[in-house]
């Protein structure tokens, strides 16, 4: 019989994966979104997400998190990137980000006020005059949506 042993994890062996959507809708538009709370996205304009939760897909994640914050259903269309935050570096444990392409199933929006102090649809032209955050760019060139 074999025993093992109980796994010890520090801080450092452990990561946050957060779930992000690129929602595009039918005119080309993409949702993006500004938070309240200081986090290390505060005053830039990002793509909706958050935390997967313990024992949730990835997939039901975004959609989760979506709805929560925008108050928009979504169908996935397709994983777009993964990689870990340029915002690591300034943080205790490394985030990995996971990017889906999404199709909202309605366009109305309805923030979550307590978190989201801003979310808006931007045409692709008008998005590189904002203030994106550098995760969000990555990932909307790698959808193949920004140059």
């Amino acid at each position: 019989m074999m025993v093992m042993e109980k796994a010890i994890f520090t801080k450092h062996d452990l990561s946050i994966v957060g779930c992000c959507g690129i929602i595009l809708n039918r005119r080309k538009e993409i949702l993006l979104e500004k938070h309240k709370k200081r986090t290390p996205w505060y005053g830039y304009w990002i793509l909706p997400g958050g935390k997967l939760e313990m024992g949730e897909s990835l997939e039901n994640c975004v959609k989760r998190e979506i709805k929560e914050e925008v108050g928009i259903d979504v169908k996935i269309k397709r994983l777009v990137s993964v990689f870990v935050s340029k915002e690591s570096r300034n943080l205790s444990l490394p985030i990995v980000l996971v990017f889906f392409l999404a199709e909202p199933l309605c366009e109305e929006i309805k923030i979550r006020e307590d978190e989201i102090k801003d979310a808006k649809w931007f045409a692709l032209k008008e998005i590189k005059k904002l203030r994106i955050h550098p995760d969000a760019i990555k990932a909307l060139k790698d959808a193949g949506l920004l140059e």
